[in-house]
């Protein structure tokens, strides 16, 4: 009897054993199986991806916030109480709109900053210099022309030119502006604001053209006294040829 079981034992071992391999590849394919459609599926596609769109996403709801705050605050300096109601009855950001509502906040904080430094220093709107700045004044000579061959100077006899400084408050210089020429253009001209009373001539407003077809020709900028004057105008040859002055002026600069 017991040599019966112990055969029936060895047989027994025997199948099991040629069936071992089929078991083990059966149990492989549940193992692999069980492994991605319960584990494999729960875990994130791409944690780094999740992560880096989270943080991004309170990265821009943190900024949006910053600029709303700083943008009340600015109206509520600029007395803009419609910016702060728009704000505050703003919908919900959407994240397609994020960039468009950040461009939109940074422009409206620059502008009420802007405004807010203007009312700082007392003004609202920038002043235009070009606008407040004055235009040139001009003095004309009284007289007729005069001309001459000489090369020293010579005093036009019946031109002359009064100057009251006092009558233009703000200027900063003059400038004599003379029409002369010379016969022909043999040499040049010369001419030049002349003070008799004081036998003097102005220092910087001499000036000078060889065109022999009359031209306005300017000095460099010189200032007169304070007390209204007469002055006269001196002329000369360069070669001795004969040269002329038909007008002159004063330009008075601001």
């Amino acid at each position: 009897m017991i040599n019966m079981l112990l055969l029936g034992s060895l047989l027994y071992d025997k199948n099991v054993i040629k069936f071992l391999p089929l078991v083990v590849l059966i149990a492989t394919i549940l193992g692999v199986y069980v492994y991605f459609n319960f584990f494999k599926t729960s875990s994130p596609q791409n944690p780094v991806a999740s992560l880096t769109t989270t943080v991004d996403s309170e990265s821009w709801e943190k900024r949006i916030k910053t600029l709303e705050g700083a943008l009340v605050q600015l109206a509520d300096k600029t007395g803009n109480a419609s910016v702060s109601t728009s704000i505050n009855n703003s919908s919900p950001i959407l994240a397609v709109d994020i960039e468009s509502k950040l461009n939109t906040l940074e422009v409206s904080v620059a502008d009420l900053q802007g405004r807010v430094k203007q009312l700082e220093v007392g003004t609202a709107t920038p002043i235009n210099t070009a606008q407040t700045k004055q235009s040139p004044a001009y003095i004309l000579s009284l007289g007729s022309g005069d001309s001459t061959k000489a090369t020293d100077w010579v005093t036009a006899s019946n031109i002359d030119i009064t100057v009251d400084p006092a009558s233009f408050p703000g200027h900063t210089s003059m400038q004599l502006e003379a029409q002369i020429k010379v016969l022909s253009g043999n040499g040049k001209v010369f001419a030049r604001l002349y003070d008799s009373a004081a036998g003097t001539s102005v220092l910087s407003s001499e000036v000078s053209t060889a065109a022999e077809n009359y031209s306005w020709t300017s000095s460099q900028t010189f200032t007169l006294g304070s007390s209204k004057k007469t002055y006269k105008f001196q002329i000369k040859s360069l070669t001795g040829y004969e040269a002329y002055i038909q007008g002159a002026r004063i330009k008075v600069n601001f």
